[in-house]
């Protein structure tokens, strides 16, 4: 377990490196050379600040799980946690390029004044959400040992996964 944290630490940290290096470079950007501007920072700062807080929490967060549990659990039990958490984040691919899109709308009706046409624009992003990610959620929901058993080819782990992967699958919905 440790040396599987140790890897993905590894590669994390090259990976971290190539695209820092690969996007100075295609910048064509003088780092030696460049100067913060006191005032561009003065007014930006308290809102980096706080996206920095929000992203930091919202990490922690969402691998704080991950943490508690391989030291609480077994290596076998919490791979079925593992899978079941993958297969339920599968929702949230469905929803995401619809947040992703919807975003910039509301935000320039909102920005012209046009509350009633943002909460029209909110509900209807919404609703779509919903018409994508509760039928999905629902089979997946009905046949999780059968979803479970195909993933994983092991009839002991997919009866171990599936109940995890139902309780998942509501949180997700």
């Amino acid at each position: 377990v440790v040396s599987f944290f140790a890897s993905q630490l590894g590669i994390t940290i090259v990976e971290l490196v190539v695209f820092s290096v690969l996007s100075w470079r295609s910048e064509r950007f003088d780092f030696w050379r460049a100067r913060p501007l006191k005032a561009v920072l003065s007014t930006t700062w308290p809102f980096a600040r706080g996206v920095f807080a929000i992203s930091s929490t919202a990490a922690i967060f969402s691998q704080a799980d991950k943490v508690i549990l391989t030291r609480l659990v077994p290596l076998e039990h919490y791979a079925g946690y593992a899978v079941a958490a993958t297969l339920s984040a599968g929702i949230f691919n469905l929803v995401y390029p619809i947040a992703i899109a919807a975003s910039p709308r509301i935000t320039r009706l909102l920005q012209l004044g046009d509350g009633r046409g943002a909460a029209d624009e909110y509900l209807f992003f919404s609703q779509l959400g919903a018409v994508l990610s509760v039928p999905v959620g629902l089979v997946i929901f009905a046949f999780a040992h059968e979803i479970c058993s195909l993933y994983l080819h092991n009839e002991a782990l997919a009866a171990q996964t599936a109940p995890l992967l139902r309780r998942m699958i509501v949180g997700a919905m």
